[in-house]
């Protein structure tokens, strides 16, 4: 962690992370926020889902969000759930899930959905990789989707011809 250069492409971007542990929380907060990231927080899967609706309700797109990180079990609603609500709403946030118990459930969710799945305890260099990764994914998605897409997050992308 101390003293990497993180690529300029992810800076600023929008993670929203949800621990219902406050001290991991507050650390894997304090790594994201480390390697220039903007960090929305939030303790539980009920308050992860109004995080996320949020933006939709305040006239955002959810694609003003860059990368969704949950623990899996929270209190109110699981990670899982949350995130298998995001996907089935068609939203393509990329996730991290992290766990200390890994099921059956747990594995099948994260491979069909395309989640990348750490355990913990965190080593922070894997989360570091995996954060960089998922962001820099995400980057090239869009700007192969703004090129072709006609949604109105991607026309406001697009520079104006």
């Amino acid at each position: 962690m101390g003293g990497v250069d993180f690529p300029p492409a992810i800076a600023g971007k929008r993670v929203l992370l949800a621990e219902d542990d406050t001290s991991a929380r507050n650390a894997i907060a304090k790594v994201l926020r480390a390697m220039g990231l903007e960090v929305i927080d939030v303790d539980d899967g009920g308050r992860m889902l109004v995080a996320v609706t949020s933006y939709y309700k305040n006239g955002r797109s959810p694609d003003d969000l860059d990368l969704v990180i949950t623990d899996v079990r929270m209190p109110v609603m699981s990670g899982i759930d949350v995130f298998k609500g995001l996907r089935g709403a068609h939203w393509k946030l990329p996730v991290i899930v992290m766990t200390a118990y890994v099921t059956d459930e747990v594995r099948d969710a994260t491979s069909r959905y395309g989640a990348a799945l750490l355990m913990k305890p965190l080593d922070l260099d894997e989360l570091e990789n995996a954060v960089v990764h998922a962001l820099l994914s995400r980057a090239q998605a869009m700007r192969n989707c703004c090129n072709a897409c006609v949604c109105r997050a991607c026309r406001e992308r697009r520079p104006a011809q």
